[in-house]
């Protein structure tokens, strides 16, 4: 009966092991698989566009010395002036300010740069003010300043028939519209503006911020001098924004990507940029973070390494049945082994023939195998052999034990 238990028992833990958990590991790996979040591509157009504006703020920073400003501090205005006083000495910081000078921050600031300055205008190169004085006359003023001069006035006050076509109308309107002309041109070459980037209407809004095509979430533009100040206001339709930190940073010496130029970040198709300040190699572990688009890179943040994840646990989940269909056809053989002992002998029969003659390797093993069972019989019969001479001297009138009241230690050794 207890060898039919141990059988039982060694059935059922052969069973655990060898059939149960392998399966049990296969139908994980696959819930593990279909639960991995989707990978949602970003849309190409804005990798486009992302390429554009990274290269529109190169050109700005070759034209002015330096990337603009971000607005991440509470003075706009006096980051508008610290950047622009190179290259426009002589300019009225005072007086030429944007009307929404109140709300500039990251979200509007490269509309405001990338649009151009005035750049013939020396006192007001964003407001372009002297510009109002080189207004070309319209042909209405013209007309009426033509009929304002004393000689057609006189014209007219001595009834002179058809004045607009006498010779000396015509030639004074001649000389107007040449005059007009060159208004003209000199109002054209002055009120020059270069943009450093198009962007599309239908997706600027009133205060300057410029939404992306997968959602209606501005980009974000960051300078690197201000990381570590700079940060985004909530507002109640996008959430707050940092830049992102290096794989080197820590929470004591935090370092950021593109460390000395700048971050424009794209919040994806979620519109979400994220709330917490992390590592850009961490992105992946974030839904937020994972679909944003940067400057720094040319895929979203989390993509690539959500992608390797995935591909590991496909690969896993086509291994690991393999693995289960193994451990279950060697179940029974397993089953048959009653001993480790004898399980080597008859695997070593098994082997023997199948491939014969056993390697040396494996007859040390069985040497080994046979020299350990042979010292184990005779270090069992050394203590019964001992047990027994003690028992005779502590009682002379104590009949010797006979074989059949022998405990099975005392008995002869295991057949070998």
């Amino acid at each position: 009966m207890s060898r039919l238990a141990s059988l039982i028992r060694r059935i059922s833990i052969s069973a655990l092991f060898l059939v149960i958990m392998p399966w049990c590991i296969v139908i994980a790996m696959c819930i593990r698989v279909s639960m991995l979040p989707e990978i949602v591509p970003c849309d190409g157009r804005d990798v486009v566009e992302m390429q554009a504006i990274v290269a529109a703020l190169n050109a700005h920073a070759a034209k002015f010395g330096s990337y603009p400003p971000d607005f991440s501090t509470d003075d706009p205005a006096k980051e508008i002036r610290e950047h622009l006083k190179n290259k426009f000495p002589l300019r009225e910081h005072t007086l030429d300010l944007p009307k929404n000078i109140a709300s500039l921050n990251p979200r509007n600031a490269l509309h405001f740069w990338l649009t151009g300055c005035f750049f013939n205008d020396p006192y007001f190169p964003i407001t372009g003010k002297n510009l109002a004085n080189l207004v070309p006359m319209t042909f209405e003023e013209m007309t009426v300043e033509i009929e304002s001069l004393d000689s057609i006035r006189i014209m007219r006050e001595k009834g002179v028939p058809n004045v607009e076509l006498t010779p000396e109308y015509l030639s004074v309107v001649d000389d107007y519209t040449e005059m007009i002309a060159d208004q003209q041109k000199e109002y054209q070459l002055a009120s020059l503006i270069e943009p450093l980037h198009f962007f599309d209407r239908r997706r600027l809004a009133r205060n300057g911020e410029y939404s992306t095509r997968s959602s209606a979430a501005p980009l974000v533009y960051f300078r690197s001098d201000r990381y570590n100040d700079a940060f985004a206001e909530e507002t109640k339709e996008w959430d707050g924004i940092a830049p992102y930190q290096s794989p080197d940073s820590t929470h004591d010496h935090r370092r950021y990507m593109s460390p000395t130029s700048f971050q424009v970040i794209n919040a994806g198709r979620d519109g979400l940029y994220g709330l917490t300040a992390i590592r850009a190699v961490d992105a992946y572990q974030y839904d937020a973070h994972c679909d944003n688009l940067t400057s720094f890179l040319s895929v979203p943040l989390g993509q690539e390494q959500r992608l390797k994840q995935r591909k590991s646990a496909i690969v896993q989940r086509n291994v690991t049945p393999l693995m289960a269909m193994f451990c279950t056809l060697l179940y029974p053989i397993v089953i048959g082994l009653r001993t480790p002992e004898d399980g080597i002998v008859v695997l070593s029969r098994s082997i023997q023939s199948q491939w014969s003659p056993p390697s040396p390797l494996w007859k040390r093993i069985l040497t080994r195998q046979r020299s350990r069972r042979r010292n184990s019989a005779i270090n069992r019969m050394k203590v019964a052999h001992a047990e027994r001479n003690s028992d005779a001297r502590s009682n002379p009138n104590r009949h010797p034990a006979t074989t059949t009241g022998m405990s099975p230690i005392q008995r002869s050794p295991d057949r070998p």
